[in-house]
């Protein structure tokens, strides 16, 4: 016999014939006999503390399926981490391409001017320098580009002692394996390059067209973005709008790279 005042606390907590449901099946079970029947039945899910696979209570999981689901799990993190590996190589060939684009103080691949060599890469080598009243041939182009990394920087130095690129500009170092016809330039960045035989070396926006006959003569486009130097045999021939270069000592034909 209870008291009605001890009632609730014994149906709630003592009672061992109130209805319970089993964890796994769902069904209604004796509070006395839940115990026993979870013991049996064939629905209660566990989850194995070392591989961490759930499965059902009827069902078997040796040692061997363990290891198996272990094994399993470690290949699918392998998997993971391969594909966030390439994603990450990925993005660093992007902010690498970024990069070498922006590497004049963060300007793009054009035509730039008065660019003072301090200010590029600690990583830019200049592998040409001669003046302009020298003659540029194929064949000293050519022999550069054992010399190049990825890109080469082209342009043209005012004075003996000058720092300064007074016109430059970047691009691949396959530039100078170019095989040009006459004024029909190739595009990288925005810039048309050109290498002529017998002709011309240089480059000009790629907004324009390049007009050779042997250097580019184009006075009226853009003439100040324009780099031309003979390869005939002779000097010259222009540095932006200054032209008729041919014997010039103070102007220096320049070219760098990357160093290796």
């Amino acid at each position: 016999m209870l008291l009605y005042e001890s009632l609730e606390k014994h149906q709630q907590e003592q009672c061992q014939y109130q209805m319970k449901i089993c964890r796994g099946c769902q069904k209604n079970i004796l509070k006395k006999d839940l115990d026993q029947h979870e013991q049996n039945c064939g629905e209660i899910k566990i989850e194995c503390q070392r591989c961490k696979l759930v499965y059902k209570q009827k069902e078997k999981h040796e040692q061997l399926d363990c290891l198996m689901n272990m094994l399993n799990r470690s290949n699918k993190k392998i998997e993971s981490l391969e594909k966030l590996v390439n994603n990450l190589q990925q993005s660093v060939q992007k902010l690498e391409a970024t990069i070498d684009v922006h590497f004049l103080r963060g300007l793009p691949s054009s035509v730039v001017h008065d660019v003072p060599l301090s200010s590029l890469n600690p990583s830019w080598n200049i592998i040409y320098d001669f003046p302009y009243s020298h003659g540029t041939t194929v064949e000293e182009l050519r022999a550069l580009r054992s010399q190049c990394k990825k890109h080469i920087i082209v342009g043209a130095i005012q004075g003996n002692s000058s720092m300064i690129l007074k016109i430059a500009a970047m691009g691949p170092s396959e530039i100078l394996s170019l095989d040009s016809p006459l004024n029909q330039p190739t595009k990288f960045g925005n810039v048309h390059w050109y290498l002529t035989q017998n002709k011309s070396f240089g480059f000009a926006p790629s907004s324009t067209t390049i007009n050779c006959n042997l250097a580019d003569y184009n006075e009226k486009d853009n003439a100040e973005n324009r780099l031309s130097w003979h390869l005939h045999g002779k000097g010259g021939y222009r540095a932006g709008s200054v032209i008729s270069l041919d014997g010039k000592n103070e102007w220096r034909k320049i070219i760098m790279t990357e160093k290796h």
